[in-house]
């Protein structure tokens, strides 16, 4: 049960475990928060879809009788592709919590913060940082549904 509950905890900002140097995709195969992020910057359309980086820095799991609490931080780091005009990066630190009621599989209290931002296009990153948040929620929304509902049996 704890392990599904940490692979969910996990899923709230796909990050790996940086203590352990655990890859992203042997945590939550095929996740990539970067997949389809782009803007324009000086005119020109900048890609930021290619995963670079995903750590996980501190993570606290506290479950009390059927009530599941998670809070994590973490970096997320992505860049351009091979083909891009002009390279880059961007990184952001991420912080985030959650409760989640093992009875009913629902999530309540959902916060993600994302900031400060780095990297050759952190201002690229800042300005699609509404984006990536929404793109983040409904990605941890949907892990921690399925890990209740895997932990129920249905």
């Amino acid at each position: 049960m704890t392990t599904r509950i940490l692979a969910a905890a996990l899923a709230l900002a796909p990050f790996s475990a940086a203590a352990q140097s655990l890859p992203l995709d042997r945590v939550l195969p095929g996740l990539n928060p970067c997949a389809g992020l782009s803007a324009q910057q000086w005119g020109v359309p900048v890609g930021l879809d290619v995963l670079e980086e995903a750590s996980l820095d501190a993570l606290d799991l506290q479950l009390r009788g059927q009530e599941a609490a998670v809070s994590l931080s973490g970096r997320l780091a992505c860049r351009t592709g091979a083909d891009a005009l002009v390279p880059g990066n961007a990184a952001a630190a991420l912080q985030a919590s959650a409760q989640m009621s093992l009875a009913d599989c629902s999530v309540r209290g959902l916060d993600l913060r994302l900031g400060p931002f780095g990297g050759s296009y952190a201002p690229v990153l800042e300005a699609m940082a509404p984006e990536l948040r929404r793109l983040l929620e409904a990605q941890a929304l949907d892990a921690f549904g399925r890990a209740c509902r895997d932990l129920r049996g249905y």
